[in-house]
């Protein structure tokens, strides 16, 4: 039968284009389905009583979905195989497969999947050359990921994750049109393999700018190489992110509010205050402050701060670490508390209260009662809770409304 059948199924194939699913795609699997039907009934298993015909002259190498696997393999298989070569990979080829599979064998529907499409999806993720072919890569192989998760994992990505990096290399961090680029990669690695990426290829521009372009200056800040760098927040790893605040940036803010504090050992606090403020609420701002040890940078400034206070020696700096390594290394080990986030922000707004409170003069207690849960403090005459990093000034008898420190100040 196959000798018979393949001619014509050959020339009953000649108008199909594998690419397109249409009427004569259609006519063609109504063909296939007829003689699949027709050896499924006609020719015996091995196992038969009564063997037909077919049966007793068909080896079982060739017997019934064997058959009918060859014959598609013959008919079907050089006219898939040229389209696949001539396909552009991002234009729609699911469809192609999802119609082979309705009527031919998972073996055969996965054959040209690994044999064919794969390899050319491969070739096309090694060969981008520049940003804006990367940028459309996710579009087109992302699609083929239910047919390939393990294969991609093993097989694409990491020519995904070289070809990216060799497109990126001069890559500036001012240019945030890379965010579209990566991002849609983010969630489809692994996070130790986008953790990887980023440190070898994003960290190390990240501190170059840092280093080279931006300056930490009291008299005239300028900001926007630092803004730069606050737009990976929430987009390289946590870890990464803080241990580069932590080392790159802070480590040399502190030093500048120190050396500062050095020149001006019983002067300028109401200025060295207001610069601190501003920095709280510039990370504020890009909802930073919810990291406990980007919190623990204000902390340890405020205690530098009160040496102007109480005339003491200004502690060492140190500590501070010296790299982004260094800084990555310690977090790693950091253990954080159970819930960081408030407690750490109570303490900040506390401290910078009661600083306020140290240079006006002004008595800062705890009172013996509270409101809501919330321990009320004495500033001077008025009655106040902190929460979070606001300050409620009690107004009238167990109401408190929000208050400015400046002005809650001028009300002591």
């Amino acid at each position: 039968m196959p000798s018979l059948g393949i001619p014509l199924f050959k020339a009953l194939a000649s108008p199909w284009q594998p690419l397109q699913v249409d009427d004569d795609a259609m006519q063609l699997r109504s063909s296939f389905l007829l003689v699949q039907h027709c050896l499924s009934t006609c020719v015996a298993s091995l196992d038969a009583n009564e063997a037909s015909v077919f049966g007793t002259n068909i080896g079982s190498a060739t017997r019934h979905n064997k058959i009918y696997d060859h014959m598609a393999r013959q008919v079907l298989f050089p006219r898939i195989i040229s389209s696949i070569h001539q396909w552009n990979v991002q234009a729609p080829c699911l469809d192609m497969i999802e119609f082979l599979d309705s009527f031919l064998s998972a073996d055969l529907v996965q054959a040209i999947l690994t044999e064919y499409i794969l390899p050319r999806l491969e070739h096309h993720v090694r060969i981008c050359q520049n940003v804006s072919d990367v940028e459309c890569v996710h579009d087109w192989l992302l699609p083929w990921r239910g047919h390939f998760e393990a294969k991609f994992a093993q097989q694409v990505y990491p020519i995904m994750r070289e070809t990216l990096a060799r497109t990126i290399i001069n890559w500036h961090p001012n240019d945030l049109s890379i965010f579209p680029v990566l991002l849609p990669w983010k969630d489809v690695w692994t996070p130790e393999d986008f953790a990887v990426f980023t440190h070898k290829h994003i960290v190390k521009k990240l501190i170059r700018v840092l280093n080279r372009e931006f300056e930490i200056n009291p008299k005239a800040q300028e900001l926007e190489p630092l803004e730069w760098i606050l737009a990976w927040h929430h987009v390289l790893p946590d870890r990464q992110f803080v241990a580069l605040l932590e080392a790159e940036f802070f480590t040399k803010w502190l030093k500048v509010l120190a050396e500062w504090i050095r020149q001006n050992p019983s002067s300028a606090p109401r200025e060295i205050l207001a610069w601190y403020l501003g920095w709280k609420s510039f990370f504020e701002e890009h909802e930073l402050l919810v990291e406990e040890r980007i919190c623990m940078q204000f902390h340890g400034a405020l205690q530098l701060m009160q040496c102007i206070q109480q005339a003491s020696q200004l502690p060492g700096l140190k500590a501070l670490p010296s790299t982004y390594e260094d800084a990555l290394l310690r977090g790693k080990k950091r253990v954080a508390p159970v819930n960081p986030k408030h407690a750490v922000h109570d303490v900040n707004m506390r401290d910078v209260v009661e600083e306020y409170a140290q240079l006006h003069n002004i008595e800062f207690v705890p009172r013996h009662k509270n409101q809501d849960g919330q321990q009320i403090y004495g500033f001077g005459k008025q009655h106040i809770v902190i929460d979070h990093s606001l300050v409620f000034i009690e107004t009238s008898k167990g109401k408190f409304e929000p208050i400015d420190v400046d002005e809650l100040v001028k009300r002591a």
